[in-house]
């Protein structure tokens, strides 16, 4: 079998994110499923922090983007990313690049793809954690939001168990 975040991956991670330079990245990807392309180009024009939407553009999408609801533990991490980056900014002060991007390099400018996936699997690493792809990340959050359907309609109880095992495809 393929090897999967588990919810008890999710919660060390959480965990392990506590004071991480990236933990509002991966909080929010652990949160939203979102891909890493479209995390780092998550432009602060792009959230609507009063109507908790996100507005993911270049998505693979069939119109080229699309608005999703936010959490409200998502908006309070955007919330405390903002005021964090306002602070770099502050600190770096004309070396600052402003690109309107919500995830930023320590200057301001786009977080690369290499960046991002050097520091996830530095966190995996510190977490004790096997090596999972970033990719792991979006199925893990369908296969929930699949799991979580599937109760619903078949009148169970949401337990942590039952959401394990109908997210892998295993009977109860």
């Amino acid at each position: 079998m393929k090897n999967h975040l588990t919810s008890e991956h999710i919660r060390i991670l959480r965990e392990s994110l506590k004071g991480h330079p990236r933990e509002a990245l991966f909080t929010v990807a652990l949160l939203t499923g979102l891909r890493p392309g479209e995390l780092l180009r998550l432009a602060w024009q792009d959230l609507d922090l009063e109507q908790r939407q996100l507005h993911v553009q270049n998505s693979k999408t069939k119109g080229g983007s699309r608005q999703i609801a936010l959490s409200e533990e998502v908006v309070e991490i955007l919330k405390h990313q903002q005021s964090q980056q306002m602070k770099l900014q502050l600190k770096v002060g004309a070396a600052w690049q402003d690109q309107d991007l919500i995830f930023t390099d320590d200057q301001g400018g786009a977080l690369q793809l290499a960046h991002l996936l050097e520091d996830w699997h530095a966190l995996l690493e510190q977490a004790n954690l096997s090596q999972f792809p970033f990719h792991e990340v979006r199925a893990t959050v369908r296969r929930a939001l699949l799991a979580s359907m599937v109760l619903e309609l078949m009148g169970h109880e949401a337990s942590a168990i039952t959401l394990e095992a109908y997210s892998h495809g295993e009977e109860e």
